[in-house]
């Protein structure tokens, strides 16, 4: 059973360095661009590899949208503080305080994610499509996490 484990776990370090320099090639896939919200990251070669990459782009495209989107949040907080800090005392103070409480839900969320892909792609664990349904999970949920940064920036539109 070691042994299965130890190569299931090589094998899933290989597609992640592999992807990881098919990533660093293709720069398109580092930085937000609304001409690729729609971009399709995934071929129809059925081959389960291919899958686990298209999966793992997919991912980081998304990622790289929420962290700009969160950074782009808390600085417009920063500024708002910094704006009233010298004239409105409390109002600049429920904004830093605002600031830090994202900040921390941000960090208790990016565990939230990594559990949530963990418990629905428990069933196949061990099999070859686990991280394909891990990835896609933790997508879907930086999917919606973007939705919510958006929210928070700019409430309802």
């Amino acid at each position: 059973m070691s042994k299965i484990k130890t190569i299931r776990n090589f094998l899933f370090v290989f597609v992640i360095i592999f992807s990881l320099s098919i990533y660093l090639y293709n720069s398109a896939t580092a930085y937000y661009d609304d001409s690729m919200a729609y971009k399709s990251f995934y071929d129809n070669t059925g081959n389960q590899t291919q899958l686990n990459i298209s999966s793992y782009n997919e991912f980081m495209y998304y990622d790289s949208i929420m962290n700009v989107k969160y950074k782009f949040l808390i600085k417009d907080l920063d500024s708002v503080y910094n704006e009233n800090r010298n004239t409105d005392t409390i109002f600049s103070n429920s904004i830093k305080q605002y600031k830090n409480t994202i900040i921390g839900n941000h960090k208790l969320w990016i565990t939230v994610r990594k559990s949530n892909a963990e418990a629905v792609a428990f069933l196949s664990e061990g099999g070859t499509i686990y991280h394909t349904i891990y990835l896609n999970q933790k997508t879907q949920d930086t999917k919606a996490r973007i939705e919510f940064y958006e929210f928070l920036r700019y409430g309802n539109k």
